[in-house]
């Protein structure tokens, strides 16, 4: 038996790490008739993770988390990727999930997304399914938008409802000082109400790519903008609050991820992300220092 045979005889057990994502843009150019938002923006993989641990079961998906706010069952949308994954490639084994959360919940870091690319990328070893990227792509984004990118990761401009992805071959490596307020945002509520045409900050797409491509990361701030963010603040409050506090610490560029409420600080340096970070944590509680990344979903 060759080594590559008896890696899949012993596989029942497999550990995988999830990162978050940031967006350093994110425009909405239209509405589709299912009622979807077309969008064009910048996303990046940071090294804030969740840890997902799946082990190979006879039967059912069991999921469980060290969180008690992560919901259970056939709600958890790491339950619906393995879900997906038995449906499509007609699978009979089971899975018990765990999840060791550290990403936040519902702050526009993507934490679920996550969980699902990584229980999708898991299953496809443990369960002996040999997909390639392709096909679990497809499974990926019937589960959500976001998911796509969170196998992928890195750097990537994301298209369509942000399935449409093309990876961006740059290496930016900032650190990253995010706080998130303590709200929940419905992403629902926050694309049905923004007016597209009363949009008038919207993000020069086309530069930061062309500033990433040429290393000039300094370059990128003047250019960061995220559509949803007045929406956000009108709705909830407190973005612009944040995004003050954050600046008088000069980042390189400072802008709310997804549909918030998490607003986050880009920073040349650890030095100077820590300071802020120190700073910051006197008035917001729920505050990460972190870093860019250059992959998505991978297994320790």
């Amino acid at each position: 038996m060759d080594e590559r045979a008896k890696d899949k005889v012993n596989m029942k057990k497999i550990i995988i790490k999830a990162p978050a994502k940031i967006n350093l843009s994110l425009d909405v150019t239209g509405k589709r008739q299912d009622g979807y938002h077309e969008v064009e923006m910048i996303m990046q993989s940071i090294e804030l993770c969740d840890t997902v641990y799946l082990t190979k079961t006879r039967g059912g998906i069991d999921v469980s988390a060290d969180c008690l706010d992560v919901p259970l069952g056939n709600d958890n949308i790491a339950y619906k990727a393995a879900k997906a994954m038995q449906d499509v490639f007609c699978v009979g084994d089971g899975v018990d999930i765990y999840i060791k959360k550290s990403i936040p919940m519902a702050a526009g870091l993507a934490g679920g997304s996550a969980d699902a690319a990584a229980v999708i990328w898991g299953l496809n070893r443990i369960w002996d399914i040999d997909a390639n990227r392709d096909e679990l792509m497809k499974v990926a984004v019937s589960i959500g938008a976001d998911v796509p990118f969170c196998i992928m990761g890195g750097t990537a401009l994301a298209q369509g409802i942000g399935e449409r992805l093309t990876p961006l071959s740059v290496d930016l490596n900032c650190h990253v000082v995010i706080v998130k307020p303590p709200i929940s945002v419905s992403t629902g509520k926050v694309y049905s109400s923004l007016d597209l045409i009363k949009t008038c900050k919207r993000p020069n797409t086309t530069a930061i790519i062309d500033f990433l491509k040429a290393g000039d990361i300094e370059g990128i701030g003047g250019y960061m903008e995220n559509v949803l963010e007045d929406v956000t603040e009108t709705i909830y409050g407190g973005i612009y609050d944040i995004k003050r506090e954050i600046n008088r610490f000069k980042p390189l560029g400072v802008l709310m991820s997804g549909s918030g409420p998490s607003v986050y600080g880009l920073f040349n340096t650890r030095e100077e992300a820590y300071r802020a970070y120190l700073t910051l944590k006197e008035t917001y509680g729920d505050i990460y220092i972190t870093r860019t990344c250059p992959c998505g979903v991978c297994i320790i």
